[in-house]
C-alpha cells in the first residue's frame, strides 16, 4: 500500500512503515514514525535524524546505506542493571491476587459465621422463616 493510498483510505490499520515513506519532497518524522522508543522523546529524536538523513540522500549528499543507522551506545552513561527486591520479584499479578483473595474469602467468611453462631454472638430467628 502506498502512502497516498493509506492516507486517503481512512483506514488506520496500515503498517507503521508506511508513515515513514516520503510523498514527493515531503518527508515525515516524529515519535510515531520511530523504529524504537515510539511514543517517547528518544523515538522522536531518532525519527528526526532518520528523516534528515533521508533528505540528504534525496539531495545526493549521503549514500543510501547511511540512511538507516542504529544509535551508538553512549560511553558517558554507564548502564547499571536493576536489582529487584523480594516483593517485586514475587508479587502476584492482579488476576492471581484476585483469585487467591476470592478463594480465601469464601472459607474465611464461612468460618467466621460458624464461630459467631457457635459462640452465640450471632443469632438466627428461625420462627420468622
Amino acid at each position: 500500500m502506498k502512502t497516498e493510498e493509506a492516507l486517503h483510505s481512512n483506514d488506520f490499520r496500515f503498517p507503521r512503515s508506511v508513515l515513514r515513506d516520503p510523498i514527493g519532497r515531503l518527508f515525515f518524522a516524529g515519535t510515531e514514525t520511530a523504529t524504537e522508543w515510539s511514543g517517547y522523546i528518544n523515538g522522536g529524536i531518532q525519527a528526526g535524524e532518520r528523516a534528515a538523513r533521508e533528505v540528504l540522500h534525496a539531495q545526493g549528499k549521503l549514500p543510501k546505506d547511511q540512511v538507516w543507522q542504529k544509535e551508538p551506545p553512549n560511553d558517558l552513561i554507564v548502564s547499571q542493571p536493576f536489582v529487584d527486591t523480594f516483593a517485586e520479584k514475587y508479587m502476584p499479578s492482579v488476576p492471581a491476587f484476585l483469585t487467591a483473595a476470592s478463594l480465601l474469602a469464601v472459607p474465611g467468611l464461612a468460618l467466621s459465621c460458624f464461630l459467631l453462631v457457635k459462640r452465640d454472638l450471632l443469632r438466627f430467628n428461625y420462627s420468622d422463616l
